[in-house]
């Protein structure tokens, strides 16, 4: 079973499942009405080891961003230590990421926009990971968004980078988005890294997507 967490959109989720995997969701958000998350609940009270530590194969964790992104500006930290409510909640959920993780002890990715978290002490104190850098705007995201995926196995992303042209960004900018559209990858990007994850860890598919009726 593979558990996606911080997963509103069900995106994840929901092309695990087109590959014939059985995938749930987690969220302190229900979702769209149709697309509910399947586990809602704030991560700090979720009772993973009401699953037996050899049940979930397979962990894609999307970590808030908030305290840790660089548009903040370093408003949530201060040279590594945590100066607002946001900032201790982020430790709080680092704490409790840690702790799912090492119960499972199973393949994982942290995705976090790139940047803050790479850098954070607290991170960096509780996790030893691989790291690769994407940017989602070469798999059709509107503004270039470059994003990092931590990892704890051995995984080759080849993509195609994008770079700068005539000393020039894109004109879209990430805060003319709304919310939604800032937190959602594209469709491209899924197919890309849920393929990659199947295909490096050979996981084998054992689930009937359920019916839409």
């Amino acid at each position: 079973m593979i558990l996606s967490l911080f997963d509103r959109t069900n995106k994840i989720r929901d092309e695990f499942r087109l590959n014939g995997f059985e995938c749930y969701s987690v969220d302190m958000h229900p979702g769209h009405k149709r697309a509910k998350v399947d586990i809602v609940t704030d991560i700090l009270q979720f009772n993973y080891q009401a699953y037996s530590n050899t049940q979930i194969t397979f962990m894609f964790i999307a970590l808030p961003c908030q305290a840790y992104s660089i548009a903040s500006g370093g408003f949530h930290f201060k040279k590594n230590i945590p100066v607002t409510s946001t900032a201790l909640t982020s430790i709080a959920i680092l704490n409790k990421i840690a702790q799912i993780t090492h119960y499972f002890k199973c393949p994982f990715i942290i995705e976090n926009p790139s940047g803050g978290l790479i850098n954070n002490s607290y991170f960096k104190n509780r996790f030893k990971l691989n790291v690769t850098r994407l940017t989602l705007s070469s798999f059709g995201f509107p503004t270039q968004k470059k994003t990092d995926l931590f990892f704890n196995f051995d995984m080759l992303l080849l993509h195609n980078p994008t770079v700068r042209c005539n000393n020039r960004y894109q004109s879209q900018k990430l805060d003319n988005l709304t919310y939604s559209k800032r937190v959602t990858y594209p469709d491209h990007f899924v197919k890309y890294i849920v393929s990659n994850i199947i295909n490096t860890l050979k996981l084998s598919a054992n689930y009937e997507q359920p019916s839409s009726n």
